[in-house]
Order: C-alpha cells, then sequence, then structure tokens
C-alpha cells in the first residue's frame, strides 16, 4: 500500500458512521452553545438547520478528498502515516477520535472566551487613555 493509499485509509478509518457520530455531536455542542448563548435564537430552526447542515456533510466532505491528501502527504513523513493508522485502528485511537471534537469544542470555548475578556480589557483601558501618539505602531495587514 502506498503513502496516498494509507492516508486514505486514515481518513476514512471511522467510515461513514463514525464520521456522522463525531459531526452531530459536535453540531449538538454548536446548537447548545448558540442557543444558550442568545435566548433569541429560534432553538427549532437552528435545530433543522444543523440537521440538514450533518447530513449534506458526506457529500461536501467527498468533494475535498483529494486536497486532505494532499495536506497529509505535504506534512506528514510515511512513517508518521503508518504511525497514525496504527493509532486509529486502536481501541484508544477510536475511542479519542471519537471525543476529540467536543474536547476541541469546549477548548475553543475556554480560549475565545479568555481572548474575548482579554481584548475588552485591553479596548477599554486604551478608550480611558484616549488619543496616543503614533510612534511605534504596528501594521495589521
Amino acid at each position: 500500500m502506498d503513502k496516498k493509499e494509507k492516508i486514505i485509509e486514515i481518513i476514512n478509518v471511522l467510515g461513514d458512521e463514525g464520521r456522522d457520530k463525531m459531526v452531530r455531536g459536535l453540531l449538538e455542542q454548536f446548537h447548545a452553545m448558540a442557543v444558550n448563548g442568545d435566548p433569541t435564537i429560534d432553538a427549532d430552526l437552528l435545530k433543522r438547520v444543523l440537521d440538514k447542515f450533518a447530513d449534506s456533510l458526506p457529500t461536501v466532505l467527498s468533494t475535498t478528498e483529494d486536497q486532505i491528501v494532499a495536506v497529509y502527504d505535504r506534512h506528514l513523513s510515511e512513517t508518521e502515516v503508518d504511525d497514525l493508522l496504527s493509532f486509529y485502528r486502536s481501541e484508544s485511537g477510536i475511542s479519542i477520535v471519537e471525543k476529540l471534537p467536543v474536547v476541541q469544542l469546549e477548548s475553543y470555548l475556554i480560549y475565545s472566551g479568555a481572548a474575548s475578556l482579554a481584548f475588552e480589557k485591553i479596548m477599554d483601558e486604551e478608550i480611558a487613555a484616549g488619543p496616543q501618539e503614533k510612534k511605534g505602531e504596528k501594521e495589521w495587514n
């Protein structure tokens, strides 16, 4: 089996059912976060949209396989691909891959919350300080 075939196996290691379970879990977390964060959101409408989105994902994802294979190929050696495939086939690997979307979402919420608070604090301090000289200003291009 060549490197690209192994990469395709990594991408497909969970199969459609496992991938669907991960995506639906992530979307359920997103739904809860959105509804809890904004009471004006129509929860039923959002649920219908997320369900249709989840149903469309297998088709959408199938159109990206060549691009995803190229990313893995560009960044991972064949030894790393072999090791990753072995991990994903293991009991721990299967369990971790299933749980990872929720872990990543919860981590993102923590990071984004902390970053948002820090940004707001800096913004408030700068507004309170008033206009400043423009020496040493960074460009944000």
